[in-house]
């Protein structure tokens, strides 16, 4: 059965087997003091996944409730502890995303669904503060 994003998030139904079908990259990226004043980006931690990916489109509304941010993808993953604010992914298609906020679907420890916003592509993209 096909699911749209909203009913993913509204229902917090589990992906059915085999959606999870894009393997996607996360890396933690801190930001640390480099010796022009400005920062420079540090990824000390890396690993891969298999993930549901979902696009939910231009807005920054999701179930009618303002996000403050544009969340342009929503992607599922089997569930880890450690993913927090801090990590970014990457696409096959080498776009990076920033992910926003995740949430544990019906508190079960099985899934998490990230709700991320698009840096670019990972040719653009320096890994800076302001992409």
């Amino acid at each position: 059965m096909k699911r749209t994003p909203t009913l993913t998030a509204a229902r917090y139904s589990f992906p059915d087997p085999g959606e999870l079908k894009t393997r996607v990259t996360f890396r933690k990226r801190l930001d640390a003091p480099a010796n022009d004043w400005g920062t420079e980006s540090v990824i000390p931690e890396e690993f891969k996944a298999w993930a549901k990916v979902a696009q939910t489109g231009a807005t920054t509304y999701q179930a009618s409730v303002e996000t403050g941010a544009a969340i342009s993808h929503l992607i599922t993953i089997r569930y880890t502890k450690r993913i927090t604010s801090e990590w970014e992914l990457i696409l096959p298609s080498g776009e990076v995303l920033r992910v926003r906020r995740q949430r544990d679907l019906n508190h079960a420890g099985r899934f998490w669904l990230l709700e991320c916003d698009s840096l670019g592509g990972g040719e653009n993209y320096t890994g800076g503060a302001y992409g």
